[in-house]
């Protein structure tokens, strides 16, 4: 079988895998119905939230198999972060490198997951233009893939609370680097722009409180709310509007031993 036939293959199981994965995720987050108003949204049009969380499932399974041709590429970069460097050095590293992804089916579901709700966010986010139908889908994805704790749930689910705490786009915020002469255009003298603090947004800092809200009163709470919370003791603008020290303390205190050793952690 040629390579072509083989990762058109791989690629369809994973996207059908990913769907019933959608399924399962999208479901646990419309349990916690209603969901918050989106932090922007266009005055020339009213919001609406969706009707029932059956109709907000048929739109998020829409949203997902209406751009096929965005898996093919999320898939290109979930291989590069999860086939090891070593499979490069096997006799056809392609092949293993899709056996690779073939086991762990999960992970690929949630990394891709993931990316399509970074895109939603972004989408929701954008202040020249909130899309808010995206928005519920969104934010009740995300609260489905809060209830599981791994490395991409801690890192990624994080990154888009805080997206949404600062009703910024996904990544708006990161990357810019302090000036020095460690870059290449750095120049000695050039006085330095003052980067601008970032701030709360009151209805994003809402969105994300219903959302850690859900978290800690679930039975037993949210591992990764530890995770989250620690995170985002490191942004101080963020502390006081998400109650961040408050959270700490009521589930330090609530007889939990797995969570109140890691939060002493």
């Amino acid at each position: 079988m040629s390579d072509w036939r083989e990762q058109n293959q791989l690629s369809q199981r994973l996207f059908e895998h990913t769907q019933e994965a959608l399924e399962s995720i999208i479901t646990r987050g419309c349990e916690d119905w209603p969901l918050p108003e989106p932090p922007l949204s266009d005055p020339d049009f009213p919001v609406r939230p969706p009707e029932a969380p059956g109709k907000l499932k048929e739109i998020a399974h829409a949203l997902f198999q209406a751009n096929r041709a965005a898996f093919d590429r999320d898939l290109e970069s979930i291989g590069e972060a999860l086939i090891p460097h070593r499979l490069s050095l096997t006799a056809d590293p392609a092949r293993e490198g899709r056996k690779w992804l073939d086991k762990r089916r999960d992970e690929v579901a949630e990394r891709a997951l993931f990316i399509r709700v970074e895109t939603l966010l972004a989408q929701a986010l954008d202040p020249s233009a909130p899309d808010v139908d995206r928005w519920w889908v969104a934010i009740a994805l995300l609260n489905g893939m809060s209830a599981k704790d791994s490395p991409i749930s801690q890192q990624q689910g994080y990154h888009l609370m805080e997206s949404i705490a600062l009703a910024k786009p996904p990544g708006y915020w990161h990357g810019g680097a302090t000036p020095g002469p460690h870059l290449i255009d750095w120049q000695e003298g050039r006085e330095a722009v003052p980067e601008t603090p970032l701030e709360s947004h009151l209805g994003g800092s809402f969105a994300a409180g219903w959302l850690l809200d859900r978290m800690e009163e679930a039975d037993p709470p949210r591992p990764v709310l530890v995770e989250w919370l620690d995170i985002a003791l490191s942004r101080r603008t963020l502390v006081n509007p998400l109650s961040i020290l408050s959270r700490l303390n009521r589930m330090a205190g609530d007889g939990n031993p797995i969570l109140a050793s890691r939060i002493a952690t």
